[in-house]
């Protein structure tokens, strides 16, 4: 396979040729507006994907400044792996089944090996602890869990919570409910679910 080069849309340089394409029919200021319009999109974008994570759940767990090394081979984990290491490289790993009030770290990847049947091996630092608040079931994703998270403070108490973002509920396929998060701006135009 060939090597892929992932960029985080933040960071990645201005292509001139499509903004003269597009500076060719509309104006600069619609043009900026639409440009300020998705930056601040994509700041929101950013910090719900610093609040919402997927969970690996296991136990012992691990804690803050562990190494982890893990071997992803559930379908839920491969979509796990696939998405953090494509996002922030970031996971919760929980020493149980998630709830609210669970307690957590969070793991920052360095290292993925990717298998060609979609498993992976993961090497990562286990970096903060945090409280799981909301906690949910992706629709189609044989059972992966994902949280919004309250980072812990150092007195070992929770920080104060963070308004929960809007979530669109469905009945999941164990007749039970299941919510998702859902980012949309239709002033921008764009809606990501």
């Amino acid at each position: 396979r060939a090597a892929v080069d992932i960029r985080t849309p933040a960071d990645h340089p201005v292509d001139q040729e499509m903004e003269d394409s597009v500076l060719a029919v509309t104006s600069r200021e619609e043009y900026e507006t639409r440009r300020l319009c998705c930056k601040l999109r994509l700041a929101e974008l950013q910090r719900r994907a610093d609040e919402h994570l997927p969970i690996f759940f296991m136990y012992p767990g691990s804690t803050v400044g562990a190494p982890v090394a893990l071997h992803f081979f559930e379908p839920r984990y491969k979509i796990l792996i696939r998405r953090a290491w494509e996002g922030r490289r970031q996971f919760v790993f929980c020493p149980q089944r998630p709830q609210p009030g669970t307690r957590g770290v969070v793991v920052e990847m360095s290292q993925a090996q990717f298998l060609p049947d979609g498993r992976a091996n993961v090497v990562g630092t286990a970096v903060r602890s945090v409280v799981l608040k909301d906690v949910w079931v992706e629709d189609d994703t044989g059972g992966l869990f994902y949280t919004s998270i309250v980072p812990e403070s150092a007195g070992g108490r929770s920080s104060p919570r963070v308004v929960p973002d809007p979530v669109e509920v469905s009945e999941g396929a164990e007749g039970g409910p299941r919510s998702r998060p859902f980012v949309g701006s239709p002033k921008c135009g764009c809606a990501i679910s």
